[in-house]
């Protein structure tokens, strides 16, 4: 008999899927001869996975084949949309006295925002008060705390110069007046002007007594006010008998002088007594000669003897000098031994 076939136990060929059919090759291990069987699907291996709903989207689970990849959404699984949970808001723009702000809500879960408008805050004025004074008007300030804005209103009238008079008398040199000076605020003028009273003078007192050789001083002094002011007294009559020369401004009772040389007849100086009635004499007639009215003339030159002593002489026997010294020149030696005494 044929030994009939002897068939393995098959091998696949083409594999299965989930919606195909397979082929599963068997061989016969002796002459090599084959046969096929198909290999059902395998059907799909669906594995879910959910996605879980947000604020704006709902959830739902797909079903994903493990092997082939085919997929679906089970109708069934969708869930609603959770919404969006929002915070209680942050003012992200601050609203100022006069424009809108800005305030932004959060979700807390997926961070989604939106914003609302903040009403301004409009202004917070506080009011500060400048008093009137006398020249000025007063008014209130009203500067809002938040911005600084500020407008002035309220106004009232100045008040004027309370004006309190004090009056300054006149002095013996100084005109009284009337200063006026305002009580609040310090301003002044000056009105009512009086004339000034002059001094009141007393009858004076004797502060230095006179001498013969020097003059007193009579001070007088304002009864108001202690100003004082002097008046000269003359000098005492002079016990003395005094000479003053014309020559220069020189006197006493023995006063010296110098004069120069002239022609003879020429006065030399003319002398003055401070008493009448005196008598002039010579020391030294031949060279200088005097007469009764003090008027010394050159008599002659003599290039030995340069001066000459002049007496005056009262009738009660007061008597002065005056000592005249005669210069000389060369030219008045060449002159003298040419000419001789009759030139002079």
């Amino acid at each position: 008999d044929a030994l009939n076939h002897d068939w393995n136990d098959g091998e696949v060929t083409t594999e299965p899927t989930c919606t195909e059919k397979g082929v599963k090759t068997y061989t016969c291990q002796r002459c090599g001869e084959t046969y096929t069987e198909e290999v059902d699907p395998l059907d799909h291996d669906y594995v879910g996975e959910v996605t879980e709903p947000t604020c704006t989207e709902r959830g739902y689970t797909t079903y994903t084949c493990s092997r082939c990849g085919d997929s679906y959404v089970d109708p069934d699984s969708y869930v609603d949309a959770l919404n969006h949970d929002w915070n209680d808001g942050e003012v992200t723009t601050e609203p100022t006295c006069t424009e809108k702000g800005v305030k932004t809500y959060t979700c807390q879960r997926c961070g989604e925002t939106y914003t609302e408008e903040v009403d301004p805050l409009d202004h917070d004025y506080v009011g500060e008060v400048t008093e009137p004074t006398c020249t000025e008007r007063g008014y209130t300030t009203y500067t809002c705390s938040r911005c600084g804005d500020s407008y002035v209103d309220d106004y009232t009238d100045a008040l004027r110069h309370d004006y309190v008079g004090e009056v300054t008398e006149p002095t013996c040199t100084e005109r009284g007046y009337t200063t006026y000076t305002c009580s609040r605020c310090g301003d002044s003028y000056v009105d009512d002007y009086t004339d000034a009273l002059n001094h009141d003078w007393d009858d004076g007192v004797v502060t230095r007594e006179p001498t013969e050789k020097e003059e007193g001083e009579r001070t007088y002094t304002c009864r108001r006010c202690g100003a004082t002011y002097t008046e000269p007294i003359e000098k005492l009559p002079s016990s003395e008998l005094v000479l003053h020369s014309s020559t220069g401004d020189v006197t006493g009772n023995a006063i010296e002088i110098t004069a120069p040389y002239s022609r003879r007849g020429r006065i030399a100086t003319t002398l003055t007594a401070s008493e009448e009635g005196v008598t002039y004499t010579s020391s030294n007639p031949k060279l200088l000669q005097v007469d009764q009215n003090g008027n010394v003339t050159f008599a002659r030159m003599c290039i030995f003897c340069h001066s000459a002593t002049i007496t005056a002489k009262t009738a009660d026997g007061k008597t002065a000098t005056c000592k005249v010294n005669l210069s000389l020149k060369w030219w008045h030696y060449i002159l003298w031994v040419l000419l001789g005494s009759f030139w002079f």
